[in-house]
């Protein structure tokens, strides 16, 4: 269920969160943003909707993105200047991300994505932004420096991810008893 479905009125919980969809971007994209690499919208009128910087070719990184074929989620080839923050009045250029079906496609995993991408397309930038990047906060948003210290290294990273796929599955199998299933 949507917030839309609910009937209620939206009421913007910060600035950052000023439409009721935005929720649905926070995860994919705030994490990005506590590496300072590039702009996630903040300072724009499209927060956690974009991802940008002055070095990012927009059309190769949304066709990059989309040959990855993520699961509910398409990229935008996006230009935009941000008015605050990361990049202020500097011309980005970069992807608007566009949630199609938001209960199939998996935030996480798409910003890991856009994560990897980055990595790929741009691996000076990216190496110099992870060495000097403020990496504790990102360490806590993601409950362990592992992601980190595989990511910073040289190997292909985004498999890394495989790891939990254990833990997953066990905490995935616990929290059934839990999950409340209304009829709609």
């Amino acid at each position: 269920m949507s917030f839309k479905d609910t009937g209620l009125h939206w009421v913007p919980t910060s600035p950052n969160i000023p439409e009721s969809d935005t929720p649905i971007y926070y995860p994919m994209t705030g994490i990005i943003g506590e590496l300072g690499m590039v702009s996630i919208g903040i300072g724009y009128t499209l927060p956690f909707k974009v991802i940008g910087a002055p070095w990012i070719e927009a059309e190769k990184f949304a066709s990059a993105l989309n040959n990855l074929k993520l699961p509910g989620v398409s990229f935008k080839p996006f230009y935009f200047r941000p008015f605050k923050g990361k990049y202020v009045n500097e011309n980005c250029s970069g992807v608007l991300i566009l949630v199609s079906k938001p209960l199939i496609y998996k935030p996480v995993l798409t910003e890991y994505a856009l994560i990897d991408t980055l990595k790929r397309l741009y691996p000076k930038r990216f190496l110099e932004s992870v060495q000097k990047g403020p990496t504790q906060m990102f360490n806590k948003v993601n409950g362990t420096d592992l992601i980190f210290k595989t990511m910073s290294s040289k190997t292909k990273w985004l498999s890394s991810l495989n790891l939990y796929t254990p833990e997953r599955a066990r905490f995935e199998e616990l929290r059934k008893k839990y999950l409340l299933n209304y009829p709609y």
